[in-house]
C-alpha cells in the first residue's frame, strides 16, 4: 500500500507498506524425527508474522490417520511455542504427517493472522510378542517337524527381516535337543 496526501496541486507520498494476515515464518524443531511408542515427542519452535514480529496466539497440531490420531492446542507467546505428546503403546509403526496451524485471534474471537506448516514423525517398530507356527497340526513320530518363529510388534504386525535370533528345542526333561541361530519368519526343520 501507498498513502498519498494532496492539498491543492501538492501531494505527499508516504513510505510503501503492506497489510497482511499471514504468519510467514514457522520453524518447527524436534530433537529427532523417530520415536518409540509412549516416548515424549517434544515440539518447539518459532512463528513470525510478515512484519517480523513474533506471534501471540495459538498453535493447533493435528495428526490424523487410522493408526494415530491426536489434536493438541497450545499457546504461542512472543513467537515461541513448546509442547509435548506421545503415541500410544499400540500405535502402528510408520511415518505420520504432523500438521501445524498457527493463528492469532481478535477480541471478537476471529482469526486475524494465520500460517500453516507440517513435519513428519516416525513411530518405531517394537517387538512385543513371539509365536511359534507349525506347518502341520499333527506330527507323526519319525517325520520332520517344520516350525517358524514369528515376532510381532506393538500393533500385532509381523516384524519382517528380524535377524540373529536363537531358537532352542528341548525335550520333556528340559534337555536341549536342537539349537538354531537364524532369522524370524523363516521355517526351520527338526
Amino acid at each position: 500500500c501507498l498513502i498519498k496526501g494532496t492539498l491543492g496541486q501538492q501531494y505527499v507520498l508516504k513510505n510503501e507498506f503492506s497489510v497482511s494476515n499471514k504468519i510467514s515464518k514457522i520453524e518447527i524443531k524436534m530433537d529427532k524425527n523417530d520415536y518409540y511408542p509412549q516416548e515424549d515427542i517434544i515440539v518447539k519452535g518459532n512463528a513470525y508474522k510478515d512484519n517480523g514480529k513474533g506471534v501471540n496466539g495459538f498453535i493447533l497440531l493435528t495428526i490424523q490417520s487410522e493408526a494415530f490420531n491426536t489434536t493438541i492446542t497450545e499457546t504461542v507467546r512472543d513467537g515461541f511455542f513448546w509442547f509435548n505428546f506421545s503415541a500410544s503403546s499400540e500405535t502402528k509403526p510408520g511415518t505420520y504427517l504432523m500438521n501445524v496451524d498457527i493463528y492469532e485471534m481478535s477480541e471478537e474471537g476471529n482469526k486475524t493472522n494465520e500460517g500453516i506448516s507440517n513435519a513428519n514423525i516416525e513411530i518405531k517398530q517394537v517387538p512385543t510378542s513371539f509365536e511359534i507356527i507349525l506347518d502341520s497340526q499333527e506330527i507323526e513320530p519319525g517325520t520332520t517337524l517344520r516350525f517358524k518363529p514369528v515376532v510381532y510388534d506393538q500393533a500385532a504386525g509381523e516384524i519382517l527381516g528380524l535377524k540373529g535370533g536363537m531358537f532352542i528345542l528341548k525335550d520333556k526333561n528340559d534337555v536341549i535337543v536342537q539349537q538354531y541361530e537364524g532369522d524370524a519368519g523363516v521355517f526351520y526343520e527338526y
